[in-house]
């Protein structure tokens, strides 16, 4: 398989909500007793032609949830740190890359790939990649989890791939999608990041 970009990872709102929802529920991930956190649910909008995630660096709390065939739902929470690429890394091929980051988070957790370390914070291999760009005349912006994934200095490999698929910003944050595959396996959810600092 073929590192994904933004030309390599078709997913929408949509596809999103009805892999996420069984015959009349609305799957959702609420927070137990002492668990922090806010409910998250599926992300439903879309992004306007200008929607970026530059000159949003900080931390946020980052929820992962996965939403089986059968309707079960799993989660995973923890902190997601991005930060403003350094000067002449702000591009990948045709995708602006303008934060890094690097998240605690294990997606095997909720039965995504695990590409390399999460928790990289080298800027030329980190843990997370924000890439943006436009295709078929919409607006995406990608999260690319793994180290192995988001490296620099190597061309395209064969193996397995993590993304998140922003569909919604706010002040307090963003969400949307993520789907996860390596050869026959692949696996699907949503995602919240709520600012924290």
């Amino acid at each position: 398989m073929i590192r994904p970009g933004l030309g390599g990872v078709v997913a929408t709102a949509t596809m999103i909500a009805l892999a996420a929802c069984r015959a009349g529920e609305r799957p959702e991930f609420q927070p137990g007793p002492g668990e922090p956190g806010t409910i998250c649910e599926p992300a439903l909008g879309s992004l306007s032609a200008g929607a970026t995630l530059a000159g949003r660096g900080g931390t946020y709390r980052l929820t992962l949830v996965e939403v089986a065939a059968a309707g079960s739902v799993r989660s995973v929470q923890g902190t997601l740190t991005l930060r403003r690429q350094p000067p002449g890394l702000d591009s990948l091929g045709t995708a602006s890359t303008p934060l890094y980051g690097f998240t605690g988070i294990d997606p095997g957790a909720v039965g995504a790939h695990r590409v390399g370390d999460p928790g990289g914070t080298d800027p030329r291999a980190p843990g997370v990649l924000v890439l943006e760009g436009s295709r078929d005349g919409g607006r995406r912006i990608l999260l690319r989890l793994g180290a192995d994934a988001n490296r620099r200095d190597e061309a395209l490999f064969d193996g397995a791939w993590t993304v998140l698929e922003v569909n919604e910003i706010s002040a307090g944050g963003f969400a949307g999608g993520w789907r996860s595959g390596a050869r026959m396996s692949r696996t699907r959810g949503y995602f919240c990041a709520e600012r924290v600092f």
